[in-house]
């Protein structure tokens, strides 16, 4: 499958319990725990900046109706790592 089939592709980023274990991901009707976000959203967050790269790592996916959400991995390795720069005038 491509990203073309599908409508949205989310990501969403583990709950962590009080004691900083990350909790396991269970289906509770069409959504997952957790927050969830859109690329395009993440950089919007930084759009007085440029982006150099965005680093994702990933530990599943679920798909639902036509919604690709990606999980992204909180044991230890980040998530997701965002590399900015100033913003130049082009």
């Amino acid at each position: 499958m491509t990203e073309k089939d599908f409508k949205r592709i989310e990501l969403v980023f583990p709950k962590i319990s009080g004691d900083g274990k990350q909790q396991a991901f269970l289906p509770q009707g069409d959504t997952l725990e957790g927050f969830v976000t859109t690329v395009e959203e993440i950089k919007d967050w930084f759009k007085s900046y440029d982006i150099d790269s965005i680093q994702l790592w990933i530990s599943g996916a679920v798909q639902t109706q036509g919604i690709l959400k990606l999980i992204l991995s909180a044991s230890g390795q980040g998530g997701v790592l965002v590399v900015l720069k100033p913003k130049t005038n082009s």
